[in-house]
């Protein structure tokens, strides 16, 4: 994953589906 991505994310979140999860809504978004 890029930093910037996990950047995101406070440090407290470490489940990959979470961040999977985020990550496709962030490029939808974009």
């Amino acid at each position: 994953m890029s930093p910037e991505v996990l950047r995101v994310f406070p440090s407290d979140i470490n489940t990959d589906e979470i961040i999977s999860g985020k990550y496709k809504y962030d490029e939808l978004d974009m």
